[in-house]
């Protein structure tokens, strides 16, 4: 599965090839807005489009459509389960409302309904599927990426680094920090799998916002400093003075390249955290029992 280094970078070969058929039959240009519907690892996709910064205005919604959503409107319907109730919901306010509608899930109710849909593998759980749910998004908006780069970018000696990441984190109470607001979903998504993966705690911040609030709070021996690095201003150089990070550079040339690699080495911090803990990293009892 993911944790296998080599079945990742066959992962994201094959997911790289979803949704190119979908390609030829949306017309981007009859859209002034996109619209990603999703919760939970199923956001992912949409969080990384918006920090792309593209000419056309996009939003990630995770309970109730806004009024401006119209038929101008490109609705990204986005459940790895394809049983997601929120996202059923939005599923049908964009149906009634006229948008146009892409479906990616890996089966489900969502998986039946007859519209545009790319049909992902089915066997991972929503937070190990991100690059099935992040590709066909990228080829169906013409978004260029490199998959040799991003393959390369990812090797054992990068990822042994996560295995000693984790095993300082025993005991302590995760704060990750991201250099920069444009990556700052990155720090949301690690907190996320530390949640999930490994049942503690987190929490999740970026610069330059938390410089002008969160760094006056005192903080003892049970948090462990995290910090993601794109490119270090002088200001996270400073914050290093009081906190005390444990520094992860983000490899890549293009942003596509970088943000694969960081949720994978977070993936598998939380990963290796969730043997340290001894704790079932699939077994999500409560996020189930919710849905009961």
């Amino acid at each position: 599965m993911i944790e296998n280094l080599n079945e990742f970078k066959k992962d994201v070969e094959r997911a790289s090839e979803l949704g190119k058929d979908i390609t030829r039959k949306i017309n981007l240009k009859n859209y002034n807005k996109i619209v990603f519907c999703g919760i939970g690892g199923s956001a992912v996709a949409g969080e990384v489009v918006r920090s792309l910064d593209l000419k056309i205005p996009v939003f990630i919604i995770r309970e109730e459509l806004p009024k401006f959503v119209d038929k101008k409107t490109l609705c990204f319907i986005i459940s790895y389960s394809g049983n997601t109730a929120e996202t059923i919901g939005l599923y049908k306010s964009a149906k009634k409302k006229g948008c146009g509608i892409i479906i990616v899930c890996s089966g489900g109710k969502l998986g039946k309904v007859n519209d545009d849909k790319v049909i992902v593998p089915c066997g991972y759980v929503p937070r190990e599927a991100f690059v099935y749910l992040l590709f066909p998004v990228l080829n169906i908006l013409k978004i260029k990426y490199r998959v040799n780069n991003i393959i390369k970018n990812i090797n054992e000696k990068e990822m042994s680094r996560s295995k000693k990441l984790a095993k300082e984190l025993k005991g302590k109470i995760p704060i990750v920090y991201v250099d920069s607001e444009k990556l700052g979903f990155l720090g949301y998504r690690f907190q996320t799998f530390f949640n999930e993966n490994c049942k503690i705690l987190s929490h999740s911040n970026y610069f330059p916002e938390l410089a002008h609030n969160e760094i006056e709070a005192e903080t003892g021996k049970d948090f462990k400093f995290i910090l993601l690095v794109d490119k270090k201003t002088r200001v996270v150089k400073k914050a290093n003075r009081f906190l005390k990070f444990f520094e992860i550079r983000i490899k890549g040339k293009s942003l596509i390249e970088k943000v694969v690699y960081a949720l994978y080495f977070e993936y598998m911090t939380s990963y290796y955290l969730s043997k340290v803990l001894k704790v079932d990293y699939r077994v999500i009892k409560k996020i189930e029992g919710l849905k009961r």
